[in-house]
Order: structure tokens, then sequence, then C-alpha cells
């Protein structure tokens, strides 16, 4: 992704959570080797940016639907 790249060149912030209860869920929402393969936070680094991107497409397409 276009993201990892920028992301890659800025400080990096770190954070604290705990995911016990989203553990499973996560692990188990894609069946591919490329999701088996990624690291707990990878994963759940993609997840909030796909997330991220679909509310702004939302938010896109309200407003232009205004206009």
């Amino acid at each position: 992704m276009s993201e990892d790249i920028l992301f890659d060149s800025m400080p990096k912030e770190r954070l604290s959570i705990e995911i016990g209860d989203l553990k499973d869920r996560v692990e188990s929402c894609r069946n591919t080797p490329a999701w088996r393969e990624l690291s707990m936070s990878g994963k759940l680094r993609s997840l909030i940016l796909e997330r991220l991107e679909e509310i702004e497409s939302e938010e896109r397409q309200e407003e232009n639907a205004k206009k």
C-alpha cells in the first residue's frame, strides 16, 4: 500500500491496547497466506486503514450528493 511507504518514513507512535476479546476475530477475518504472515499489529493496522478509507469515501459521497 502507498500508505505504508508514507508511514514508514514518519516517526512511529506506539499505543498499548487490550485486544484479548478481538484477537480471534482479527485472526479469522481473512483466510489468505498474506494475512496469516502479517503480525497482529499489521493486521490491526490494515483493518483500521480499510475502515478509515470506507468512512472517508462515504463522507465524500454524501458531500457530493448535497451539491
